[in-house]
């Protein structure tokens, strides 16, 4: 059997791949063990963790091998597309709050939205500019939506901390244009969420 690949959200020691994630509040965190307890019974293969308030500490180890398997990759993977669920909602509101700041000019909060890497090389000035240029003065952006049909959890080129690709639609009285955004779980605790990646403009 191929292991799946463990992402960088676990870290190998000599005995198991562990994880400590940090959520914004108990519910979060026992969403996130439900969802998990979910997997290990479909895999068959349950984890050593423990939970306090908004903190899970999980360790994955084959106690029969005495060692690291495949199988506690498998969970490990599975594990990762549990926490996107499970932070899809928070993130759904974090990509609609962006939007929500681009159309009504709130440039400072929208670029306070970025991740470090992005924020050192978008300027709060850049993002304006990239925006109202796509702006048609004549017929301004006015409206904006995110629907759920237009966010993705998987996608080609998708990063360990990548959680959500949101297409954001923005239309005036005839023009439509977009901004889709790739949003990130922040280095960090509690596992806050940035803006990780930015598109201007219909794909």
């Amino acid at each position: 059997m191929t292991a799946s690949p463990v992402s960088s959200l676990w870290t190998t020691t000599d005995s198991s791949l562990h994880q400590t994630l940090v959520f914004i509040d108990f519910a979060e965190a026992w969403a996130y063990m439900n969802a998990v307890a979910a997997k290990a019974e479909e895999l068959d293969h349950h984890p050593d963790w423990s939970n306090s308030w908004n903190r899970v500490v999980i360790d994955l180890r084959s106690h029969d091998k005495g060692k690291i398997t495949a199988r506690d990759h498998d969970l490990a993977a599975a594990a990762d597309e549990a926490l996107r669920a499970v932070l899809k909602p928070r993130a759904t509101a974090y990509a609609r709050t962006f939007a929500a700041h681009l159309i009504a000019a709130r440039w400072a909060a929208a670029h306070a939205m970025l991740a470090p890497a992005l924020a050192a090389n978008m300027s709060e000035t850049d993002l304006r500019t990239r925006f109202t240029t796509m702006d048609d003065k004549s017929d301004p952006l006015t409206e904006w939506a995110v629907e759920d049909e237009f966010l993705l959890t998987a996608w080609p080129d998708r990063a360990d901390n990548d959680l959500l690709w949101a297409y954001c639609s923005m239309w005036g009285k005839s023009l439509v244009e977009a901004v889709t955004v790739t949003i990130t779980m922040a280095v960090g605790e509690p596992r806050t969420l940035t803006i990780g990646r930015i598109d201007f403009g219909r794909p």
